[in-house]
């Protein structure tokens, strides 16, 4: 099952993704869930031509509408997978019978264009792994789709972020977390009471829900092909810089994960060892420490020699 979130995206945008699951070898094993928003003007028009373009493209393929305003709830990506799953499981595995041990649960941009082997590479590591309902399958996620269309300043940034995402796959000792696109076993979310609605960045903090309550056997691994994403792009030189200081900001929220790591790392009773425990919390808390320090070190640290 693949789940695309999405809100206020285009139509256009949306076919581009879909195309590319639509053009997997193995198109007819995939249930397509486009996850509405119920608070977007027009969303139930456009999935339902969505719908009739594509539905005989998949081995099912439906829609799913988030309210708004749910109580507890933060408006997102993660609130809205979150209630398109529990609709899927309503429909798949309670009414429809079928096994959810049989599922893997794909999380999926709204701008993400797969490899047309991505599903078939999924299903083997799937099948083959030691471990396959405490493991995330993390792509190569690169910042492809448009990079030549964005100022060039910006090219620098988004180009050396899909090689840092690709040297988290290979380097040994390496703590990989899955990031914006990423596969799992929905046995696995189901077992966790799938993303918590009220935090935004939903895709570390999933992984770090898994490990604290599921133990030390919950991995991230990687799946050796590359997914091309979109580069912030609005229809002007300033607005586009704008954007993509706004998307940092927005990306800079998953600090709120260094305090829940921290107070998961100290509770009494985890299934989690104290050396994974403290593995993750330090991770996370490295990661957007560096991120927040990173210029100061590169540009004031030259003068420390001297």
């Amino acid at each position: 099952m693949v789940i695309v979130p999405n809100y206020k995206e285009s139509e256009e945008s949306l076919s581009r993704t879909i195309d590319s699951l639509a053009a997997q070898a193995n198109a007819d094993q995939i249930v397509l869930v486009l996850a509405m928003e119920a608070r977007e003007p027009g969303a139930r028009a456009k999935a339902s031509r969505l719908l009739m373009r594509y539905r005989r493209s998949f081995g099912d393929m439906f829609a799913t509408y988030h309210p708004a305003g749910l109580p507890g709830e933060t408006p997102g990506k993660g609130s809205n997978e979150a209630w398109a799953a529990r609709e899927a499981q309503i429909r798949l595995i309670e009414r429809a019978g079928e096994d959810i041990e049989r599922y893997t649960l794909t999380s999926c941009d709204a701008d993400a264009v797969f490899d047309h082997r991505h599903f078939e590479a999924l299903n083997y590591l799937f099948l083959t792994a030691k471990r396959p309902y405490r493991t995330f399958w993390e792509p190569a996620i690169f910042n492809s789709n448009n990079i030549w269309d964005i100022p060039a300043p910006l090219r620098i940034p988004d180009g050396l972020s899909g090689i840092n995402r690709l040297s988290t796959l290979v380097m040994p000792g390496s703590v990989m977390f899955p990031t914006s696109c990423y596969s799992t076993s929905w046995k696995l979310l189901d077992d966790i009471d799938y993303w918590d609605e009220e935090v935004i960045p939903e895709d570390w903090h999933v992984f770090l829900k898994a490990c604290f309550m599921l133990g030390d056997d919950v991995r991230c691994e990687p799946l050796f092909l590359k997914l091309g994403n979109d580069c912030v792009l609005t229809d002007g030189y300033f607005k586009t810089l704008k954007a993509h200081y706004a998307q940092a900001v927005r990306h800079a929220w998953g600090a709120s994960d260094i305090p829940y790591a921290m107070r998961a790392a100290l509770r009494r009773g985890s299934p989690l060892g104290i050396r994974r425990r403290a593995l993750l919390a330090a991770s996370v808390t490295k990661v957007h420490a560096l991120w927040m320090a990173q210029w100061y070190i590169v540009t004031l640290g030259v003068f420390l020699p001297s």
